[in-house]
């Protein structure tokens, strides 16, 4: 998970308040949604390699209050947390 694999957008983060540049990543996401524990795989994330702050796109957050909200469905695995991915 760290390469952005096609069809994702070439997603730019821009610059981090320390200096450096945000580097694109995949990542996983774990969050309860009442009393479930839901993994969010395949994430797209901007990581700074030097302060390691972590920023996310405005639509991907949104996607993420959506699911937390239970507005969109979930797709289940058979590991012990359900599993959505963004891809």
């Amino acid at each position: 998970m760290d390469e952005l694999p096609s069809p994702y957008p070439a997603y730019q983060y821009g610059a981090c308040g320390c200096g450096d540049t945000f580097e694109a990543h995949l990542v996983e996401v774990r969050l309860t949604v009442g009393d479930q524990a839901i993994v969010l795989r395949d994430v797209p994330q901007g990581a700074c390699p030097t302060c390691g702050s972590r920023v996310y796109k405005a639509e991907i957050l949104e996607l993420i209050e959506a699911i937390f909200h239970g507005d969109l469905p979930l797709q289940t695995a058979p590991d012990p947390a359900p599993v959505v991915s963004t891809s």
